[in-house]
């Protein structure tokens, strides 16, 4: 490697759920009474810990200082967060200056990956990843789940749409493909979610938002392809046009039931070095030169197996 990657670099783009002292997990009993401290284990003791008054990590405030780095949200006169709460709010440019609150969301849960669940998805045919004896396939997910809970992995989202499809590819596929786009009225945030017409009121109601509007939170009607380099998605993209994704199948069809390990392990790392890349673009505010950029990338990954000890 001819450059050497910045401290504060490597300290943002690793950084995640156990260095939020404000919640001390490591302080609770899921912590205590757990054997292990590798990456998959840990990911348990945080569920197990989490309660329903908590928000969710994408939400907690390590998280929500990396969407001030987003250009697009970096702008008081339209985005700002009000003191002691946990989302992003957008202030209306009409008369009645009404605030559209954002939250956010994990692109990818780790839930999806560790657990396949096939259909119809009867419980004692869950499959639990992290329960397998192949080594190589334990490592990938031990690279994957030390990075779940990072900035590169988090979004603000104007509803978090939850089920068994959580998934970044899942998202982008259903809610943010040129198909979905087509048939839009209107991508702006004020048209979809202020009561149209009299726009005298806001939809700050998460549970009657649609999935299908999640990534509807600019003003404006910007295209698809403005919300992808908006929300630094570029990378889960093979092409410039943004049509073919890099993964385009369902954690299920890529395992086939066991006979696709192989294709496994590699989405698997796949999904890691993108969740770096956009952890990376996040810092430098999508504002980084390709050859530092790629170069960054895979020494952060080659660094991080190193300290998990992974080959």
């Amino acid at each position: 490697m001819s450059e050497k990657v910045p401290e504060k670099l490597k300290e943002f783009v690793f950084r995640d759920i156990w260095e939020a002292d404000e919640f001390g997990i490591t302080k609770s009993q899921a912590f205590k009474k757990n054997k292990n401290n590798d990456p998959i284990s840990l990911i348990n003791v945080y569920q197990t810990w989490k309660s329903s008054n908590i928000p969710d990590a994408e939400r907690w405030e390590y998280a929500m200082k990396s969407y001030d780095r987003y250009p697009c949200f970096n702008q008081k006169n339209r985005y700002d967060r009000k003191t002691g709460e946990s989302y992003l709010y957008y202030r209306c440019t009409g008369a009645c200056n009404c605030y559209f609150k954002i939250t956010a969301d994990v692109l990818t849960g780790p839930n999806a990956v560790i657990v396949l669940k096939p259909k119809p998805p009867k419980k004692e045919t869950w499959i639990y990843l992290n329960k397998s004896e192949n080594e190589e396939l334990k490592s990938a997910l031990e690279l994957f789940c030390s990075v779940v809970y990072t900035a590169g992995n988090f979004c603000p989202v104007m509803k978090n749409p939850g089920g068994d499809s959580d998934t970044c590819w899942y998202k982008l596929s259903n809610y943010l493909s040129r198909e979905e786009f087509s048939k839009k009225e209107s991508t702006d945030i004020e048209e979809v979610f202020c009561k149209k017409l009299t726009r005298k009121g806001v939809n700050n109601n998460q549970v009657t938002r649609y999935p299908k509007d999640m990534f509807i939170m600019f003003h404006g009607n910007p295209s698809r392809k403005e919300i992808i380099k908006k929300l630094m998605l570029m990378d889960y993209y093979k092409d410039r046009g943004y049509s073919k994704l890099v993964i385009d199948q369902t954690p299920a069809e890529i395992w086939k039931d066991g006979k696709g390990i192989e294709d496994y392990i590699k989405m698997l790392e796949l999904l890691s070095l993108l969740i770096v890349k956009r952890g990376i673009r996040i810092y430098y505010r999508n504002r980084i030169g390709k050859e530092r950029f790629e170069t960054y990338a895979k020494a952060l990954i080659e660094e991080r197996k190193k300290e998990l000890g992974i080959q």
